[in-house]
């Protein structure tokens, strides 16, 4: 067997490991040459309360910068250890036992891994807390740690000393850098470093900079807090390449009336105000992406510029992303309650209108959670939103032709769709609807490179509707595609 065939054969795990240990070692100001690696897994949370999830991932932090303060350790970064837990689709774990805690850190290549677990919180905090080595898995010590939640801190510097002391550590002469005096803030960080692994950074802003504000002197929370607002600021100025200072200013009035708010809960105008943003909001996206093609037709695709694939395709992904809550808003909120015409600001509409955005770029013809699936999954393979959109220039190539991962979302709205239509819509009109789903999905499964399964698609309306007026339109689609069909 040849070196580059044995290369070949590696498990994906190995892989990712091997680039697990070449990044996600961080070392401390000094190291001793016995220097030990350490990972620290996410608390579990035993309380049986989900108010105390946050934790889970706020103390694991605070203990990792904690011990990269001790000379002779090397401490395996959150951020790297996120990104392991991924690999192994471990991100969601509610509790991580022996075995996994030595499988990740083998992964990335610590010697010692850090497991604890919130046990209770009432009427003091407890932690138990264990080191495995992850050579033998054998656990180098086990404590039980009690502390008052006004003085966090505490837990903290006992959680510091527990482990140096288990690693034949000295503590730093200077006290703690990740100090926190109320759990309330410890929380609260928590929940900031969850919303900043999902993406949402604009939530973990306003979270991390209550922890700020709250404890001045945490140097882990400024820290974190600079991060996300590093990631704020760059995300700026993508979005500022492709989009002009108008959608900029409309996008950020956009985003703070959506801010807090929970449609299901709202009615009257505050219900159509919420809709008209939203979609307004979406709107901004498809127009910037029209402009960055030169687009300006439903039916004649235009070419997106050779090097600005990048710009269109986050575009893209964000129109996909508004959209898809929208349909799921509208879910929730039910038929009855739709209002028709929902509007925003008279000068929103103006700005709206000035963008290109057309007459009415807060409204969206026909809006039900199904029609607006069924333009999102046209938009995602086929390039062109609903033709009777505000905005609806088509361009190429589509969204899951430069992500294919987009395809499975497409045909999953699309089935969300159907099920909308059989559980909601009104008796006449559930035939037209749902031919005309079915008829676009055939469309979006052949775009795939389905074709099999866009013949069984078609074949459904024949089936099931022959006095359809879609039948020899729908025949006809099914012999050409029979023909290329293998």
């Amino acid at each position: 067997m040849t070196a580059l065939e044995t290369t070949r054969r590696l498990p994906g795990l190995l892989a990712v490991a091997l680039a697990a240990i070449a990044l996600s070692i961080v070392a401390p100001p000094a190291r001793a040459a016995d220097a030990a690696s350490v990972c620290v897994l996410y608390f579990d949370n035993n309380t049986g309360d989900p108010e105390w999830e946050p934790l889970k991932k706020g103390l694991a932090d605070m203990v990792v910068s904690d011990l990269a303060g001790v000379d002779g350790l090397v401490v395996v970064e959150r951020s790297r250890l996120e990104d392991v837990l991924g690999e192994l689709d471990l991100q969601h774990t509610k509790a991580f036992d022996q075995a996994t805690a030595q499988k990740v850190g083998k992964l990335v290549g610590a010697r010692y891994a850090v497991t604890g677990a919130i046990a209770a919180v009432a009427p003091k905090i407890r932690l138990d807390v264990r080191l495995i080595d992850v050579q033998t898995a054998q656990v180098v010590v086990a404590e039980k740690i009690v502390g008052e939640r006004d003085r966090f801190f505490e837990l903290q510097e006992q959680l510091l000393g527990v482990f140096a002391k288990a690693l034949g550590r000295s503590l730093p002469g200077k006290a703690s850098v990740a100090r926190v005096e109320k759990v309330e803030t410890a929380l609260e960080f928590g929940r900031g470093l969850e919303l900043a692994d999902r993406g949402e950074v604009e939530k973990a802003e306003k979270a991390l900079k209550e922890v700020v504000k709250e404890a001045p002197r945490f140097k882990l929370g400024q820290t974190r807090y600079l991060d996300v607002m590093r990631a704020l600021q760059a995300a700026k100025e993508k979005r500022a390449g492709a989009m002009e200072s108008g959608a900029e200013a409309l996008l950020a009035k956009c985003d703070a009336e959506l801010a807090g708010k929970d449609p299901a809960k709202l009615s009257g105008r505050k219900l159509e105000r919420y809709l008209a943003y939203r979609v307004l909001r979406g709107n901004l996206f498809a127009g910037a992406l029209a402009k960055l093609a030169g687009a300006d037709n439903p039916i004649i695709a235009k070419k997106i510029p050779a090097g600005r694939e990048g710009d269109a395709k986050k575009l893209m992904a964000a129109h996909v992303e508004n959209q898809a809550k929208l349909a799921a808003e509208l879910a929730r909120i039910g038929r009855k309650k739709i209002p028709s015409f929902p509007s925003v600001d008279d000068d929103d509409r103006k700005a709206g209108q000035e963008l290109g955005l057309g007459p009415n770029p807060e409204r969206f013809p026909f809006m039900s959670a199904q029609t607006v699936a069924r333009s999102l999954a046209r938009f995602i393979v086929l390039g062109a939103p609903d033709m009777m959109a505000s905005v609806n220039a088509k361009v190429v190539p589509a969204l899951a032709t430069l992500d294919p991962s987009y395809g499975d979302r497409a045909t999953a709205l699309l089935d969300g769709a159907l099920a909308d239509i059989a559980q909601n819509e009104r008796a006449e009109l559930k035939e037209r609807e749902t031919t005309r789903t079915l008829d676009l999905y055939g469309d979006v499964l052949l775009a795939l490179g389905r074709p099999v399964e866009a013949i069984a698609r078609w074949q459904q309306i024949l089936d099931d509707y022959p006095r359809s007026s879609q039948f020899a339109a729908t025949e006809k689609k099914i012999r050409a595609a029979l023909e290329h069909a293998e």
